[in-house]
Order: structure tokens, then sequence, then C-alpha cells
């Protein structure tokens, strides 16, 4: 069964100290982090001075190799104890508790939306929602990038749930790479591509009439 919002709050807040050393020796859902994370990065050209929200931003990580290329990077996340990991590591990233129901930032702000290993969660109910929230923070062909541990097939998740077994977590409910919630939440170009053995990064842009008809 799914953590609560709260559960999933107090793990990551006990997590935030260990998490960089725990998801670079993983050997789980997260085999592969740091490869995942540049291959997924390599995915989203961004311009010097481009406004990047990382949503679940965690340690920064992901953000780190945006910022490396010149982009501005806000980040929101649920958890405080993560966030205080973040502002130690990246000062210069700008911060604040969020989640992907609620984005603290007003419409039409950002060039580009990340998410690293986040997604899952998000409750299958509040998907939806919570990509129209992204949209909304978008501006004019924004594009989304989000990363995670995803499968191509039912069949896929099925058999990576034998091979990790202890290591599978129940309580995780891990997406398809499918499409159909990104294009009714105004999304456009959807890309996949795969950039570890159980992890998936999907690249999309708003499309601006559903930007202008908000």
């Amino acid at each position: 069964m799914p953590r609560s919002k709260e559960e999933a709050r107090l793990l990551f807040d006990r997590w935030a100290q260990s998490y960089d050393t725990g998801v670079r020796d993983a050997s789980g859902p997260l085999f592969g982090y740091d490869n995942s994370l540049a291959c997924a990065a390599q995915m989203l050209p961004v311009s010097d001075k481009e406004l990047v929200l990382d949503v679940g931003i965690g340690t920064g990580n992901l953000s780190a190799i945006l910022a490396g290329r010149g982009a501005i990077i806000y980040g929101v996340d649920p958890s405080e104890a993560m966030l205080a990991r973040c502002r130690s590591a990246h000062p210069e990233f700008q911060v604040a508790l969020g989640s992907f129901e609620d984005i603290p930032f007003s419409r039409c702000k950002f060039d580009a939306v990340v998410s690293s290993f986040s997604w899952h969660e998000v409750p299958l109910c509040r998907r939806q929602e919570s990509l129209h929230e992204i949209a909304r923070i978008l501006r004019p062909r924004g594009r989304l990038l989000v990363l995670d541990i995803i499968f191509a097939s039912e069949p896929a998740r099925d058999e990576a749930r034998l091979v990790l077994g202890e290591s599978w977590d129940d309580e995780e409910d891990y997406a398809l790479v499918q499409d159909t919630e990104l294009r009714k939440a105004g999304f456009v170009g959807v890309r996949w591509a795969q950039t570890g053995p159980f992890h998936w990064a999907a690249l999309a842009r708003i499309r601006e009439r559903e930007r202008m008809e908000r």
C-alpha cells in the first residue's frame, strides 16, 4: 500500500543525512543513480540564466548538473531536512517547502521543471492534478523533465519485482512508460529514454495553445 504524504515526509527527513551515500551505493531500484542523473540531464538543453524548478529537489544532485551549465535553480521539497542539506551544499539555490501538488510560485515563471526520483511518491489519484500544477508555472513552450523508477510495461515491472526481491518496496507505486497523463495536461513532443536498469526519463514541452487557454 502506498505511503501517505506524512509517512513519505518522515521517511525523507530520516534519510536526509545519509541520502547521497545511500543512493550512490544502491543495489535496489535506485541502482545506477549517478548514471541516470547524467543521462537525464543531457536530455534537457538549458541556456545561461534560464529559470529551472526542481520538484522534490532533495539534496540537489540533478540541479547541480544543470546549474553547472548556467541554469538558475529553484527547488521545492516536502522534507525540511532534505532542504537543509540542499541549502548547505548549494546556497545559491532558492528552495522552499512544496510538492508536486502544491508549488508555491506564480504561473508562467519557469523555463523548465525537472524532477528526479520523486514522481513515484505522488499517489496515482493525484498525478494528473500534479501535471496540471506543473503546467501552470511553466512559461510558454517550457519543458518538463521527469526521471524516476519507471518501467516499460507491467511485465517489465513484475520482472523487476522478482529480480530485486527484498529490495523491492511494495509501498511504492512505480509508473509505466506512457504519455496519456502528460498529453491531458497539455504536454507534447514527449520523448522517453531508458537511463538505467530500472529508470526512465521523459522530456516534454508545454503546448503553447494550452498555455494561451489558461
